[in-house]
């Protein structure tokens, strides 16, 4: 075979797969093409329908409004409740139970806090600014009023308080446990119903005596800063969502009551696609950030939380809740599950609601790159 034929056939090749590859990257744009218009065709039936549209609406309106009136179906108030009940829980485990680090200038202490090995020493003054934020928030607790603040009388200490007052106290509270990070003892926690005391028998003498030893059943013994603990972080982690959910459940007090207006209104409201959307995301935030808080309860090591939920407000030394004006019955785990409850019963409803809204908002918003898309496919 001669030289040049071979050199021929080569280069026809060399276009051949240049002619291949031209129809192949042509095939990949027809693709992309058809399936951005079979994505944007969905889109425009789903914001021209209006049945759809009302129908999303109602159900935001629906999550909003009981997220702020209802108790017993706010993803948020659920979230407070469990929340707070975990700080009071945390405090008693800490510090409101049994201490579990030395306090300066108390009977059993005889270092100061400026001495070495003052982490496991708390001043005073600090220890009395936490118990009295500790004493505050149990107050709000019992008497929290549900997001909307319909009927709560907050003048009266025992009648009402906002969540938004008793999330600052828990702020205060965790921010100042967190600044001054004194080591937690765990074997200093001494909570009825947890680590009850056993008898180990043949223990040894002391004195020429046989003596009895008392073993405690606690799964945890390490003395670390408070901080270092999943438990405290986990809390902590939960308030900036907490907050978050309680400033936009807040603004859309109002809103949801002008959007089915806007949605039958004649001439059509040209905010209106803007504030649907605008609606939506903020409730998809909110059910977002209950998620995310009931998320972190999960992943609290089960030891640490095992001691987080026999801790609620526990008297040392007799194990006993007190009971005026502090709520009697606390189960935390009841709290954790409410949260999961309400998010999952109102999770896909605002999802969908929150897709249909988007729908809307970029019909109205990107018509300039909608006619684009279908030109682009079109010329293919």
């Amino acid at each position: 075979m001669g030289v040049g034929y071979q050199i021929g056939e080569a280069v026809q090749m060399v276009k051949n797969t240049g002619e291949l590859k031209n129809l192949n990257d042509k095939y990949e744009q027809l693709n992309s093409s058809l399936a951005q218009v079979a994505a944007l065709r969905q889109s425009i039936q789903n914001a021209n329908n209006y049945e759809l549209v009302k129908s999303s609406i109602s159900n935001l309106q629906s999550f909003a409004n009981n997220n702020s009136q209802n108790k017993d179906l706010s993803p948020i108030y659920s979230s407070a409740q469990a929340v707070l009940t975990s700080i009071l829980a945390f405090w008693s485990l800490y510090a409101g139970n049994n201490l579990t680090f030395n306090l300066e200038g108390s009977s059993d202490s005889q270092n100061k806090c400026s001495q070495q090995g003052s982490k496991d020493c708390m001043p005073q003054a600090t220890y009395d600014k936490m118990k009295q934020l500790a004493e505050s928030l149990q107050k709000a607790q019992g008497t929290l009023c549900a997001l909307n603040e319909s009927g709560c009388n907050t003048a009266t200490e025992n009648q009402g308080a906002t969540i938004a007052s008793a999330l600052n106290t828990a702020k205060e509270l965790m921010d100042l446990i967190h600044t001054t990070n004194t080591n937690m003892n765990w074997q200093k926690a001494n909570i009825d119903g947890l680590r009850s005391p056993s008898i180990a028998y043949g223990g040894g003498k002391v004195g020429g005596k046989h003596e009895d030893h008392v073993i405690y059943q606690g799964n945890i013994t390490s003395n670390n800063p408070v901080t270092s603990y999943a438990v405290f972080q986990n809390i902590y982690k939960m308030l900036p969502y907490l907050q978050e959910a309680l400033t936009l459940s807040q603004q859309n007090h109002g809103k949801s009551d002008t959007l089915q207006a806007q949605a039958t209104g004649t001439p059509e409201n040209p905010n209106f696609a803007k504030d649907i959307y605008a609606f939506a995301q903020n409730q998809q935030t909110i059910v977002s950030n209950a998620r995310s808080i009931f998320n972190l309860f999960s992943s609290i090591p089960k030891d640490e939380f095992e001691y987080l939920q026999k801790a609620y407000l526990k008297i040392f030394p007799d194990g006993t809740t007190p009971t005026n004006p502090y709520r009697k019955n606390v189960n935390l785990n009841a709290e954790i599950d409410s949260i999961q409850r309400n998010v999952n019963y109102y999770g896909n409803r605002v999802d969908a609601a929150f897709k249909v809204a988007k729908d809307v908002y970029n019909l109205k918003s990107n018509e300039a790159e909608i006619v684009t898309a279908y030109s682009s496919a079109n010329n293919l």
